[in-house]
């Protein structure tokens, strides 16, 4: 992720988070691709538009399953350690001081 955001710990953290929202996204869009799709084509045809009850359940799952990343995720900017000098740092982020502006 670090080559899309640079090394702006703010882009990367954001980036992080957005990964779930956007897979999201991109499961409504197909769904609604399918069903545009099934206009076009004809109706004897073997393509089969997605069942909305059928993607909420994936998108349902998907967030169950993507429920413990993503509180994890959250939890990373509470997440300081200790330098010997009595500063503090972000773990995953250890060029941001815990308690500064940027934090």
């Amino acid at each position: 992720l670090s080559c899309l955001s640079g090394s702006d710990p703010l882009a990367r953290y954001l980036m992080v988070v957005f990964i779930f929202p956007a897979g999201l996204i991109w499961l409504f869009i197909f769904w609604s691709f399918t069903l545009l799709l099934t206009k076009c084509v004809n109706e004897k045809s073997w393509f089969r538009p997605w069942k909305l009850h059928f993607t909420l359940n994936t998108a349902g799952l998907g967030m169950q399953l993507g429920y413990g990343t993503m509180a994890a995720v959250a939890m990373k900017p509470l997440m300081c350690y200790s330098h010997p000098n009595a500063r503090q740092s972000l773990i995953t982020y250890p060029s941001l001081f815990c308690g500064e502006r940027e934090h």
